[in-house]
């Protein structure tokens, strides 16, 4: 009899074991993380706006507009997946360069105002994908962080100055697995850089008004995901 019980006591113990596996495998194999790096490549096209300068010397203030000539740009980064979820977290930093056209006041005189524009930002995304196929799926993506823009004004004396503001940008294309542990993507890329500040020194020591202005891209992009 003792043995008898004690025979049904291991197979229970057995049969709770076996399902303590199999759920342990499901469960690692549902939550499992896949993680990836990226790069990508940018053909930025900035949308023109106005710069609205202040001069705190006199009060007066007033705006100008800005053409911004075609910009370049790439980002690097790195995310995870959750397969359970078609769900991606990624940490990315971004970086674009380009020219703006317009006129300045510099000082008392009207001085060249062709700047050299760099923004950097650093994100954090979260992206949707729609598998449509074994080998492609739709994306779409958000993300909020934090840019810094620097103005560099050539030909005017002027130094470069930088400002340190939140950004936010949303983000949709197609991904194509390649082989297993390679995906390409190509997609749009919107970019709010807002409330963008300088104050610069005009020569020596002379107050340049304040300027203020925002940054709103539209970009084109194609890139690679490599999994882990």
């Amino acid at each position: 009899m003792s043995n008898s019980a004690s025979f049904i006591g291991d197979e229970k113990m057995f049969r709770v074991g076996v399902l303590t596996i199999i759920f342990m495998g499901s469960w690692q194999s549902a939550f499992a993380l896949d993680w990836y790096l990226k790069g990508s490549a940018l053909y930025v096209e900035p949308k023109s706006t106005d710069v609205e300068i202040n001069n705190p010397d006199s009060g007066t203030s007033f705006s100008l507009p800005v053409g911004y000539r075609d910009h370049w740009g790439g980002s690097l980064g790195g995310g995870v997946s959750l397969p359970a979820a078609p769900v991606r977290l990624e940490a990315e930093v971004l970086h674009f360069r380009g020219e703006t056209d317009s006129g300045a006041i510099c000082g008392s005189i009207v001085c060249d105002s062709r700047k050299t524009a760099d923004t950097t930002t650093i994100m954090a995304n979260v992206y949707a994908d729609l598998r449509v196929a074994p080998f492609a799926a739709f994306y779409s993506g958000l993300g909020v962080g934090a840019a810094t823009p620097e103005l560099d004004v050539r030909e005017s004396g002027l130094e470069d100055e930088n400002d340190f503001v939140p950004a936010y940008q949303i983000m949709a294309g197609v991904r194509f697995d390649v082989v297993p542990s390679v995906t390409v993507f190509g997609g749009y890329r919107y970019l709010s850089v807002r409330d963008i500040e300088f104050r610069t020194e005009f020569f020596e020591g002379d107050v340049m008004p304040d300027i203020s202005t925002d940054l709103n891209n539209h970009s084109a992009e194609v890139g690679i995901l490599i999994w882990f």
